[in-house]
């Protein structure tokens, strides 16, 4: 590198405001490096957020608990000149994230190994209240005879059942939200779930302390599995101390009545929960010290994001850029929303800046076909969606969760979706207890404890580490024949490959599964030209995908008229599956949708179909 470098350090400390039982300091620091013969210097300025315990604290602790965060920033200054960019650089942004230093927990080593890179293979979701009762000492008033009060689960639980959890073939480990929680009902609802913080620093006494959340951290690694940490941003709980305190800090607009309005969707209550406004300053602020603290603490390996549909996409795009800042660009940032929508969920994905996102679309087509009944084509025609991800592998799978029914009471038939599930690409969550065949149909059943005393269900950790062995999971799944009663899913890993056949002729349900690393798939599908004919003048096609228009009949497939008929040809890829309908012009203007349900279309060779409307 060049020589004759001078670094320069400045710092300064202000004593800022006290929230929840805290004291904040905020410590600026101006950075600046300049070598022999440069007339300028470059330099970077930066604020750092400080929370202190105790009033007599002053600003040299403030300062010495800043000071890792800054030598770190500073080091990344001193490379950028060292590699050779030595242009003039002053940057006065003033909350920079990698600035950020949240109250200071028990001394860590902050080089600790974690696993690297973002794959995150199979997840265990684990609801940590509801799991295993591994320090009775922190019960509290817990109640397990009470479907909605606290049952006992802990931190100190998840530490003694990590066995089981590798056992199961998982990589990476979810947990709910374990920070300072809403410990009393809300009317007749429970709190246990964690989703209703209080504001407060800390793991919740209930769940352990944060040395238990350090050691499964440090636990977890060991074992070279991951750490995602349930994170909510958009709201407090119920009468949490924070909306009085600092009641500016909220939108307080009421509940959400319209849930198709963008506004009211980022700004209004979701069900009375206070809402957090995220375009304030210091509520930005005192999100970004309190992640920081987190990320240094505890050194998860991820984020799972609570309900993105609730906060402004402009914001998560900067709160993710802010945490890869801080905790590099491997830190996991897993967006949930509720949507089933491909092209909606990769908007969101993309303005967000996620690194993954959970498959809604996927698990309503697989449970509308393996649970309803309905056909093939449906999940085939979702899975050719996968063309508008960026990457397809980074979709986070599963069949069910706390919000939802337990599959094996959503789907009691002769085929379990989960088996389905590990064929295909992606990283599959197995939500506790489904290992046990646990079952639950709404809230709270299907947030049941985990029968401890039952048997893992046969194949259950065999069929893991089999698709961990073939890589299926950063493979690419295609459809290799389709009808009205049969699908054929083949997958396609860098080990190896998988064939999954779901056959469904007379209502009696089967699946087959053939994979292994020699296995050969069979021969792609050929490429067709289609030749379709509609009835009358100025019809459309209209369906998923930007061919046409992602089912927005204006900017669906217009047609050729010729004798009173409308007729698309088009050239499509072998393996491909349309799900469209036909619309047409309706008296003033609006659009006239065929009375019937989704037709789907493979493409296996030229085809040309004659359509009649509405059958």
């Amino acid at each position: 590198g060049r020589q004759g470098h001078v670094v320069l350090l400045e710092a300064g400390t202000d004593y800022y405001n006290q929230i929840n039982g805290l004291f904040r300091w905020t410590v600026g620091f101006k950075a600046s490096v300049v070598g022999a013969g440069e007339e300028f210097p470059v330099d970077a300025s930066f604020q750092v957020p400080v929370f202190l315990q105790f009033q007599h604290q002053d600003g040299v602790e403030a300062l010495d608990a800043a000071r890792d965060v800054a030598r770190k920033r500073t080091g990344r200054l001193v490379d950028t000149v060292l590699q050779g960019d030595g242009s003039t650089r002053n940057d006065e942004s003033g909350d920079d994230a990698d600035a950020r230093a949240g109250p200071r927990g028990p001394d860590v080593d902050q080089e600790r190994s974690r696993p690297g890179g973002q794959t995150l293979g199979p997840v265990y979701f684990v609801l940590v209240d509801r799991f295993f009762n591994g320090d009775p000492n922190n019960d509290g008033d817990a109640d397990p005879s009470d479907p909605q009060a606290f049952h006992g689960g802990d931190l100190r639980g998840v530490i003694q059942k990590l066995d089981h959890i590798q056992s199961l073939g998982v990589q990476t480990v979810w947990l709910s939200p374990v920070f300072r929680m809403r410990s009393e009902k809300a009317g007749t609802w429970g709190a246990y779930h964690g989703y209703w913080p209080t504001g407060e620093e800390g793991v919740d006494p209930r769940f352990g302390t944060d040395a238990d959340l350090i050691e499964l951290s440090e636990a977890l690694h060991a074992r070279g599995m991951k750490l995602l940490l349930d994170v909510v941003l958009n709201h407090v709980g119920y009468e949490a101390p924070l909306v009085a305190e600092e009641p500016g800090w909220f939108h307080g607009r009421g509940d959400v009545v319209d849930w198709s309005d963008p506004v009211q969707a980022t700004d209004f209550d979701v069900h009375g929960l206070p809402d957090l406004d995220q375009r304030n300053p210091e509520v930005v602020a005192w999100i970004d010290a309190r992640v920081a603290g987190w990320i240094d603490r505890y050194r998860p390996d991820g984020f799972r994001l609570d309900a993105v549909r609730h906060v402004p996409l402009e914001y998560w795009a900067y709160f993710n850029q802010r945490v890869r800042a801080l905790a590099g660009d491997d830190f996991v940032l897993l967006g949930e929303l509720f949507e089933g929508d491909p092209s909606k969920v990769d908007a969101a994905w993309r303005a967000g800046g996620f690194s993954h996102m959970f498959d809604f679309p996927l698990y309503y087509a697989l449970t509308d076909v393996l649970c309803d009944g309905a056909p093939p084509g449906r999940l085939a025609a979702m899975l050719a969606q996968d063309a508008i991800y960026a990457d397809p592998s980074r979709l986070v799978t599963f069949v069910d969760n706390h919000d939802l029914p337990r599959i094996a009471s959503r789907c009691p038939g002769d085929v379990d979706p989960l088996e389905l599930l590990l064929q295909l690409r992606g990283s599959p969550v197995i939500y506790q207890g489904t290992e046990f065949g646990l079952r639950g149909a709404e809230e709270p059943a299907n947030r049941a404890d985990v029968p401890w005393s039952s048997e893992v269900l046969p194949l259950f950790a065999w069929r893991l580490q089999q698709r961990e062995r073939l890589g299926l999971g950063g493979g690419a799944t295609s459809t290799f024949a389709l009808s009205a009663d049969s699908i054929r899913l083949g997958t396609r890993g860098p080990v190896g490959n998988s064939l999954a056949v779901f056959d469904r002729p007379g209502g009696a349900a089967s699946l087959t599964v053939e994979f292994g690393p020699e296995y050969s798939l069979p021969a792609s599908p050929a490429p067709g030209r289609l030749s379709l004919s509609a009835p009358g003048e100025g019809v459309r096609m209209v369906g998923a995908g930007p061919m046409l228009g992602r089912w927005d009949p204006a900017s669906g497939l217009p047609g050729l008229h010729a004798r009173g008929r409308t007729v698309f040809q088009f050239d499509v890829p072998g393996g491909a599956v349309l799900a469209y309908k036909l619309v047409r012009r309706g008296e003033g203007g609006s659009w006239d949708w065929e009375p019937r349900g989704n037709r789907t279309l493979f493409v296996d060779g030229d085809l040309s179909i004659d359509l009649t409307w509405g059958e």
